[in-house]
C-alpha cells in the first residue's frame, strides 16, 4: 500500500506541474482550459479520497481520468481531433508526432 501511495504522489505532481505548463502558452485556450478544468476535479477527487483512506480502486480510475484530460488538453491546444481511446501509449506516440517539443 505503501508504493501504491508513493506512486500516486508522484503521479498526482506530475500532472499538477503538466497542467500549470499547458496553461501557459496555448492558442486554443478555451477549448483546452475546459479539459484541464475537467482534469482538475478528477485530481481534487483523488486527493480527497486519498485523504479518506478509500479504495486504492477508485482513487486510480481518477488518477487515470486526470492524466487522460489532461493528454485531450494538448491535443486541444494544438488543433487535433482528440482519439477516442483510454491508451497512454496511443496518446503519448499520437502527441510526440503532433507536439515537436514538450518539455517536463
Amino acid at each position: 500500500k505503501r508504493g501504491f501511495r508513493k506512486e500516486l504522489i508522484s503521479v498526482i505532481y506530475f500532472t499538477k506541474r503538466f497542467t500549470q505548463r499547458v496553461k501557459q502558452f496555448m492558442p486554443n485556450q478555451a477549448y483546452a482550459l475546459e479539459w484541464l478544468s475537467l482534469a482538475k476535479k478528477n485530481l481534487d477527487t483523488a486527493r480527497l479520497l486519498i485523504r479518506e483512506n478509500h479504495y486504492t480502486d477508485s482513487i486510480a480510475l481518477e488518477i487515470h481520468q486526470t492524466i487522460e484530460k489532461s493528454f485531450k488538453a494538448v491535443f486541444a491546444y494544438h488543433g487535433v481531433t482528440i482519439p477516442r481511446t483510454h491508451s497512454f501509449p496511443y496518446y503519448l506516440t499520437s502527441i510526440s508526432k503532433t507536439v515537436r517539443e514538450i518539455r517536463f
